[in-house]
């Protein structure tokens, strides 16, 4: 969804690069107003923080002015070109383009799921949610249910009281209807 940190003054912003930005596990976003970068105290120490990284012969080193001052070793070099590649790819596309084809992708589930044998857990005004549709079934336990979407290839995840689903921009219609019609068995 889009998001401005300065628009809506946040002090701190952080994020996992996995799932909603398409890149593998052990890398993050870290938004940290550039006022309260000197006022957080350290906890960690490492080569990659400090001023002057490459010289390795400073015997008085001092924390970086800026947010490298928080990255204390070795960065995950392949998961930041990972991160570079996707970022790339929704900057690209548009995030106004990306979150309007998720909600499409959203609204489209919730508008075919059947509301006799399923209960949708999400919030429905659209306002109120993003790229995740948790629903139950009105009488199966939703392990069950999890399970037996798993078995026909849906991916899904057990949450919230519920199954879950989170479609991303790139779902085809073909797998929103794969997942409609096992429901639709299931029920």
């Amino acid at each position: 969804m889009p998001f401005n940190a300065r628009r809506c003054h946040a002090d701190f912003v952080c994020a996992g690069s996995h799932k909603w930005l398409l890149s593998p596990e052990g890398v993050g976003i870290l938004h940290c107003r550039s006022d309260l970068i000197s006022k957080l105290k350290l906890n960690q120490y490492g080569w990659h923080m400090t001023a002057t990284p490459d010289n390795y012969n400073e015997t008085n080193w001092q924390p970086a002015a800026d947010a490298q001052r928080f990255e204390c070793g070795t960065m995950n070099t392949m998961g930041l070109c990972a991160l570079a590649a996707s970022s790339s790819l929704i900057l690209e596309l548009g995030i106004e383009n990306v979150a309007r084809m998720i909600a499409d992708k959203i609204d489209y589930l919730i508008d075919n799921i059947q509301r006799e044998h399923y209960e949708i857990i999400t919030p429905l005004a659209s306002r109120q949610r993003g790229g995740i549709l948790s629903f139950r079934h009105r009488r199966k336990s939703n392990q069950e249910l999890y399970r037996s979407l798993l078995k026909r290839g849906v991916l899904c995840a057990p949450r919230a009281g519920g199954v879950r689903f989170s479609p991303h921009f790139y779902t085809s219609r073909q797998d929103l209807d794969q997942a409609l019609s096992s429901l639709e068995r299931l029920a």
